[in-house]
């Protein structure tokens, strides 16, 4: 199996980590409110909410703050405090339908990779990691896994087990995925190990992207992934319906746009497509927008 001891963190872990996910976010604005360079190393879009919250943290104290304002529901809650994003605070993504609820990940939000060991520190990692806990710094978060889960997982269980699922039986193929990713260096890295399978760099800094043929730099983070889905979408025929069965010369037709002559992702096509897209620009369209930067 893709991890032999599963993907998901225990229930026991799974309680921990949400106080330590809570704990970290008022550590983090408590120190924003003495350290004003704290907040401006974020994403913009935390910036507005995040000024918010210190008023009003400044005005009523830590205590009745706490226990009033920010309590630990409101930072599980979805759209409390991010609502131009729907976001959580602390982001507890849970399996749907499960039973008993498990989930495969907890994300501090707001918590910036360039601060990351101030708050998340050598000691509080270790003792995660001793737990059979994985922390990953990301841009503008902190996301929290089993150990051994990472954003290849998936890739390696449809490597194993994708021909249950697919309709003629083949197997699945590297070379009919495109993997996207804004942090190649860190989190992503795992998405960009795979050879036969094309990988679109949205990081901001093309020196971050690994070497490999494999590899395309659009950057540009959400904007760039909206844009770059966009200008897929419209090089590309018309897609089939959910209700028309897909056949095989209907599949190829729906590649044709950027794969080569095999039915094979082309790298050189996908490129080429980055190259056009007005990357910078702001999307345009139904393309909804990415959480790439979380």
């Amino acid at each position: 199996e893709a991890v032999p001891d599963g993907t998901c963190p225990t229930a026991q872990q799974l309680g921990d980590l949400i106080d330590v996910a809570c704990t970290m976010i008022k550590t983090f604005l408590l120190a924003a409110l003495r350290d004003d360079t704290l907040i401006p190393t974020l994403s913009k879009k935390y910036h507005a909410p995040y000024a918010r919250l210190l008023e009003q943290l400044e005005a009523r104290g830590e205590e009745a703050f706490f226990s009033e304002v920010l309590t630990r529901d409101v930072m599980l809650k979805h759209g409390a405090v991010l609502s131009e994003t729907n976001d959580a605070l602390v982001d507890v993504q849970t399996i749907p339908h499960s039973d008993p609820v498990a989930a495969a990940q907890v994300t501090v939000l707001g918590i910036p990779m360039k601060r990351f060991h101030e708050f998340f520190t050598p000691e509080l990692v270790e003792t995660l990691e001793d737990a059979g806990l994985h922390v990953k710094s990301q841009p503008n978060s902190v996301c929290i896994v089993r150990s051994g889960v990472d954003k290849a997982t998936f890739v390696r269980w449809m490597c194993l087990h994708g021909h249950r699922y697919s309709a003629t039986g083949a197997p699945f193929s590297l070379r009919h995925a495109i993997a996207f990713g804004d942090n190649p260096a860190v989190v992503d890295r795992p998405l960009t190990i795979f050879p036969d399978m094309a990988f679109v760099s949205l990081a901001p800094d093309r020196t971050k992207d690994p070497e490999g043929s494999h590899i395309i730099h659009v950057g540009n983070e959400e904007v760039g992934c909206a844009n770059f889905l966009r200008q897929m979408i419209d090089h590309t025929p018309t897609v089939p319906t959910n209700s028309e069965p897909v056949s095989p010369a209907t599949e190829r037709s729906w590649w044709e746009g950027f794969a080569d002559d095999n039915g094979n992702v082309s790298v050189d096509k996908v490129r080429q497509l980055a190259a056009t897209a007005d990357i910078g620009a702001t999307p345009t369209g139904a393309v909804p927008a990415t959480k790439a930067a979380a």
